[in-house]
């Protein structure tokens, strides 16, 4: 049960920093703002990945859609 317990944590953490990321990218005024949130917000994604799997069908299910489009 405990490990359950930190497992769900580390996968809210990981959406949490994400989202938080991923919102910070409306508030930047400069290209290197741009580019530091940037990275904060595409290592965040990798950690999501790794941790979510709801996150991870999306993104593929995402990416099939847009490489189906392009073979069009």
């Amino acid at each position: 049960m405990v490990g359950s317990i930190g497992v769900s944590y580390g996968l809210e953490e990981a959406r949490r920093e994400f989202w938080e990321a991923w919102n910070g990218l409306s508030q930047v005024h400069t290209q290197k703002e741009l580019e530091a949130q940037s990275e904060k917000m595409w290592a965040a994604r990798k950690r999501l990945l790794k941790v979510d799997p709801e996150f991870r069908a999306m993104i593929k299910a995402r990416e099939d859609k847009a490489n189906a489009e392009a073979e069009e």
